[in-house]
């Protein structure tokens, strides 16, 4: 193995960004219907959200909407 990689191993990044992920908010815009839902696509939203900062190499929480709240930095 790398000994360079051996400080690292094993060790973790804790995110300083969460995605909530809302199954009652994406279950009501998937049974709602109408002009004004058409547009609305729940997960393809959040994966716009998500991608910038998985791209820009920034760790992401994806945590549900019933979580305890983490607090703020």
């Amino acid at each position: 193995m790398n000994r360079k990689l051996e400080a690292v191993l094993g060790t973790s990044v804790k995110p300083h960004v969460a995605l909530i992920q809302d199954w009652d908010a994406r279950w009501a815009l998937d049974a709602s219907s109408g002009p004004s839902n058409c547009n609305k696509k729940y997960v393809e939203t959040c994966h716009a959200h998500y991608r910038p900062f998985w791209e820009a190499g920034v760790p992401v929480d994806v945590i549900e909407s019933t979580a305890p709240s983490m607090g703020t930095a």
